[in-house]
């Protein structure tokens, strides 16, 4: 019991405040440029969770580079300190004699109401 309150309370740090969407959103940006990719389109749709007093970002976003560099971006964003789920991931390569990959992601961000 005490163990899993302990780690109730590790997830609960883990998700900020509803004021830091813009931090983490742009944590998330500079995660792909230190990884070296290009960002293209990103769109997000927030949710309610009414039982938990928490907000669920729906973001979609796709990012591109060599296949290496798509590779650190991914692993970079399942380290965030923050409660970021990758929830979907599809890779394209539209040419078979390049090396330029198209992440297309699906992530959700929590973040707390009502702070």
């Amino acid at each position: 019991y005490r163990q899993g309150m302990t780690d109730l309370e590790k997830l609960n740090s883990r998700i900020p405040p509803k004021r830091e969407f813009a931090r983490v959103l742009s944590d998330i940006l500079e995660a792909a440029s230190n990884s070296g990719v290009a960002t293209g389109s990103i769109s997000y749709k927030p949710l309610s969770i009414k039982d938990e007093a928490l907000l669920s970002y729906k973001l979609s976003l796709s990012v591109s580079g060599d296949y290496a560099a798509v590779k650190s971006y991914l692993s970079d964003l399942q380290q965030n300190p923050e409660l970021i789920v990758v929830d979907n991931v599809s890779l394209e390569n539209s040419d078979l004699f390049s090396e330029n990959v198209v992440l297309n992601l699906n992530i959700t961000v929590y973040l707390r109401e009502g702070a």
